[in-house]
């Protein structure tokens, strides 16, 4: 009896693990730093190739700057020429507008005021200027006007009255008579008290002279002759 025995072959299986690596670069922000920073003259120059050591904290505010200006004025840049520092100026024109003078109220907040005249309202009451409205109840032309409508309590109205009187005679016979004319002018003026002035003005023309003139009546001669024969 013969027995025949088949071990399997045993399988190897094989795991491969495949490992990525992935660079990372970093940009450095720029600045302006000294080219040579060991001296105590040196250009600037601008970009991120500076030395780490600058960036520490104790270091930055010394080599690293955010404008050449800075960093050479920090570091004495032989080569570097300051910028022109331009002023510029600017002149601002204003026109002034003169307000017309008018009567108004010197305490337009009170019912009760004086007026006085001028042209200073457009200051002081600017709002007497705002529309139409506000003119015409506080700007007045007459000083009358403007204490009419404030009852200004020291105001006295001045009245002037003007008379004229012209008186003409004539008188005529069979001689001419004197002719007088006399003109009369009467002028009131009253204010607290009336005050009253007369001028009185009066022409005489002097009678005509009178010339006579007699002829004497013309004598007549009568002749007769008588002839007898």
């Amino acid at each position: 009896t013969s027995t025949t025995t088949s071990t399997p072959e045993p399988t190897t299986t094989t795991a491969t693990t495949t490992s990525t690596s992935t660079a990372t670069t970093t940009t450095k922000k720029s600045y302006w730093y000294p080219a040579e920073p060991g001296k105590a003259e040196s250009n600037c120059i601008y970009d991120g190739n500076y030395f780490k050591w600058m960036t520490y904290p104790a270091n930055k505010a010394f080599y690293l700057f955010d404008t050449e200006t800075d960093c050479c004025l920090a570091k004495n840049c032989p080569d570097w020429t300051p910028p022109t520092t331009t002023t510029t100026t600017t002149t601002t024109s204003t026109t002034t507008t003169t307000q017309p003078s008018y009567w108004y109220a010197s305490d337009p907040m009170q019912d009760v005021s004086d007026c006085i005249y001028g042209s200073d309202y457009a200051v002081d009451h600017p709002w007497m200027l705002y529309n139409d409205f506000n003119q015409a109840n506080n700007l007045f032309e007459s000083e009358k006007e403007c204490c009419e409508k404030m009852q200004c309590p020291n105001y006295v109205p001045t009245t002037t009255t003007t008379t004229t009187s012209t008186t003409a005679t004539s008188s005529t016979e069979d001689t001419p008579e004197e002719t007088t004319s006399a003109t009369t002018t009467s002028t009131t003026t009253t204010t607290e008290e009336p005050t009253t002035t007369t001028t009185t003005s009066t022409t005489t023309t002097k009678k005509p002279t009178t010339t006579t003139t007699t002829t004497k009546k013309p004598t007549t001669t009568t002749t007769s002759t008588s002839t007898s024969t």
